[in-house]
């Protein structure tokens, strides 16, 4: 839903031309008109984009997680091989 601001009261109206229920099912999901077949490889070829980005996604996750877990084992084999703190006496 958009509003609008009048001119008389400046006070917002609800204006209902694009919701749900106003659009019947032909409106909703346009007939394509054209060449189906660019229309698929267009698509296509959005898809193939879009997993590019999620390759590259994963692979610098990948990555980082590779680091993170060297840095992760250096830690723990220090904590492994240092001896335990004191105890105190309560």
């Amino acid at each position: 839903m958009a509003t609008t601001l009048s001119q008389e009261d400046k006070h917002p109206t609800l204006r209902h031309d694009n919701t749900f229920d106003s659009m019947t099912s032909e409106e909703a999901i346009p007939v394509e008109r054209g060449d189906v077949a660019g229309l698929l490889v267009e698509r296509l070829r959005a898809w193939k984009h879009a997993v590019g980005y999620i390759e590259a996604y994963v692979s610098h996750t990948e990555a980082a997680h590779k680091v993170m877990a060297k840095e992760y084992e250096k830690v723990l084999k220090v904590c492994l091989d240092s001896p335990p703190p004191p105890r105190r006496a309560t």
